[in-house]
């Protein structure tokens, strides 16, 4: 994926995490195995990618932003 989706999924998940960090306090161990966590990176990059793909305007250069 691009810089730029990487970047975004980054954020998102800081702030994901936060919300179920927040909802779940007496969690302590906030760890998933490697596997996992690269099976989650790769989803929300994906997401991110397609939603941009299917919902940019029209007319504009949208996979300049995707690349």
């Amino acid at each position: 994926m691009s810089q730029k989706i990487s970047a975004v999924s980054s954020k998102a998940q800081e702030a994901f995490w936060a919300v179920v960090a927040k909802e779940f306090p007496t969690v302590k161990n906030r760890n998933f195995n490697p596997e996992e966590t690269r099976e989650f990176n790769e989803a929300c990059e994906q997401a991110i990618y397609d939603w941009v793909r299917e919902n940019y305007p029209s007319g504009v250069e949208r996979y300049s932003l995707l690349m």
